[in-house]
C-alpha cells in the first residue's frame, strides 16, 4: 500500500527529500526532513540490530536499504541529524542516492532540488556545515564540524533553553551551569566562526635568519629555496601543512634589513613591504634570529607580545654551553633546522598560541560555527543576564 495517504492530513506536511551527493562522489547522501520523515523511512530501512528507526538526535545506525520493487538490499548508515531531520549514507554515489530519492517520493515524499534544500529554513545551517566540512584541510576542523553537523551544538542549546525556560524552578546551580555553558560556547565561537580557513603564520627576521630552512623543517620537505646569499627570498612563499590536526599556512617573507642598511633594489623593497603587510594581518608571527645573535644580545626585538613567538634558529652553530645560557637568560624557542632539534617544541607552541581553546577543552562539545548559531548563543546570554545578573 502506498504511504501517500499518511501525509494528506492538514497537520502532517509531506516529508521533503533531496539528493545531496556531488557528481562523481563515491558516497551517496540523501536528506529527509519533516515531522513524518521517520514513518516514511520505516518500510525501507532494515536495522542490523533489529531495532526500529526511532533514533536519538546525533545517533547513527548501520543497516540495509530495501528496494521494495526488486527486493534487493544494500548497506547504508541512517543518521538522525535533528528531531525532524535524517540522512541516509550509502555507497554508489549519485546513482544510488537518486534511486533512494525516487523510492521515498513514490511513497509520499516531496523532492527538493539541492538548491531548494539549501534554502529550506530547517536546513540552511546543515548545508552550510556540509560545505565547510568539505573544505576542511585538517582533521581537527573536520572533527569539530562533524560534531555540529551531527547536532552537538543544537543539543547543547536546547538543554540551555530548557533551563532558562524553567528559571523559576531552576536552582542556582542550574543557572550557573547554563551560564558556564554559554561562556564556553562564547569562547569556542572564536574558533568556530573561522573554520575551515587555515591559520596564517608569518615568519619574519633579518636576512639569512633561517626562515626558509625553518619552513622546510616544519613542512618536512624543501619547499623554499635556501642559499647563503642575502635576499634570496624576495616575495611571499606560502606553504600549507597540518600541525596536530590543524591546517597551517606558513608564509616565508623577504629578509628585513638592519637599521643601518640601505636598500637600493626596488624589487627587494617591495618584497619586504609585502612581508610587513602580511605580518600585520597574520594570526601569528614567528620572529626569527640566529641563536648566536641572542647570545650576543642582538636578537630580534618584537613589539607585539600577544600574537608572536620569538624563535632562535641555527642552534647547531652555538658554542659549547650556549644553549644552556640561552635557556636560562632568554624566553625564546631554540631550534635547528639542520638537526631538527626544537622543531617539535616549536610546532606545539604554534598550536598552543593559535588555539588555546583546544587545550582547555572548549572545543570538545558544541561549537557555534555559523553566524546564526552565534546569534542564538548571544540571545540566550541576554535572557540569562536578565534572570540572574552577574553582580
Amino acid at each position: 500500500m502506498s504511504n501517500k495517504k499518511l501525509f494528506t492530513s492538514e497537520n502532517r506536511r509531506p516529508p521533503h527529500v533531496a539528493s545531496l551527493t556531488a557528481a562523481g562522489g563515491a558516497l551517496g547522501v540523501v536528506g529527509v526532513t519533516g515531522a513524518a520523515a521517520g514513518r516514511l523511512l520505516e518500510p525501507y530501512f532494515l536495522s542490523g540490530t533489529g531495532k526500529p528507526v526511532q533514533l536519538a538526535v546525533q545517533e547513527a545506525r548501520f543497516g540495509h536499504w530495501r528496494h521494495l520493487a526488486t527486493g534487493a538490499a544494500e548497506p547504508v548508515v541512517l543518521v538522525r541529524t535533528a528531531p525532524d531531520g535524517w540522512e541516509i549514507h550509502s555507497h554508489g554515489g549519485r546513482a544510488v542516492a537518486e534511486s533512494i530519492v525516487r523510492s521515498l517520493c513514490a511513497a509520499g515524499g516531496v523532492e527538493f532540488s539541492e538548491r531548494d534544500w539549501a534554502n529550506h529554513p530547517d536546513r540552511t545551517a546543515g548545508i552550510s556545515l556540509q560545505r565547510r566540512l568539505a573544505q576542511a584541510g585538517g582533521w581537527r576542523a573536520a572533527q569539530i564540524l562533524s560534531r555540529q553537523l551531527a547536532g552537538r551544538f543544537d543539543a547543547e542549546i536546547k538543554s540551555i533553553e530548557q533551563l532558562i525556560a524553567m528559571a523559576r524552578d531552576a536552582t542556582a546551580s542550574d543557572l550557573l551551569e547554563a551560564r558556564n555553558d554559554l561562556q564556553r560556547l562564547g569562547r569556542a565561537a572564536r574558533i568556530g566562526q573561522r573554520l575551515p580557513a587555515p591559520w596564517r603564520v608569518v615568519l619574519r627576521g633579518a636576512v639569512n635568519a633561517g626562515k626558509s630552512s625553518l619552513v622546510n623543517a616544519l613542512a618536512g620537505y624543501a619547499r623554499s629555496l635556501v642559499a647563503a646569499l642575502a635576499g634570496t627570498t624576495r616575495d611571499l612563499l606560502e606553504t600549507r601543512l597540518v600541525l596536530d590536526g590543524w591546517e597551517i599556512e606558513l608564509v616565508d617573507t623577504a629578509g628585513e634589513p638592519q637599521p643601518q642598511e640601505l636598500l637600493s633594489d626596488a624589487v627587494e623593497r617591495i618584497g619586504i613591504e609585502r612581508g610587513r603587510t602580511a605580518a600585520a594581518t597574520a594570526d601569528l608571527v614567528l620572529e626569527l634570529a640566529p641563536a648566536t645573535e641572542f647570545l650576543n644580545g642582538r636578537g630580534w626585538a618584537p613589539t607585539d607580545a600577544t600574537r608572536r613567538l620569538v624563535v632562535a634558529t641555527k642552534a647547531d652553530l652555538l658554542p659549547p654551553g650556549g644553549a644552556d645560557t640561552l635557556a636560562a637568560e632568554c624566553s625564546v624557542i631554540l631550534t635547528s633546522a639542520l638537526t631538527r632539534s626544537g622543531i617539535d617544541r616549536l610546532a606545539a607552541a604554534i598550536i598552543q598560541q593559535l588555539v588555546p581553546e583546544a587545550a582547555a577543552g572548549d572545543l570538545d562539545r558544541g561549537v557555534p560555527v555559523t553566524a546564526e548559531q552565534l546569534q542564538r548563543v548571544e540571545r540566550l546570554q541576554e535572557r540569562l543576564d536578565l534572570l540572574s545578573p552577574k553582580n
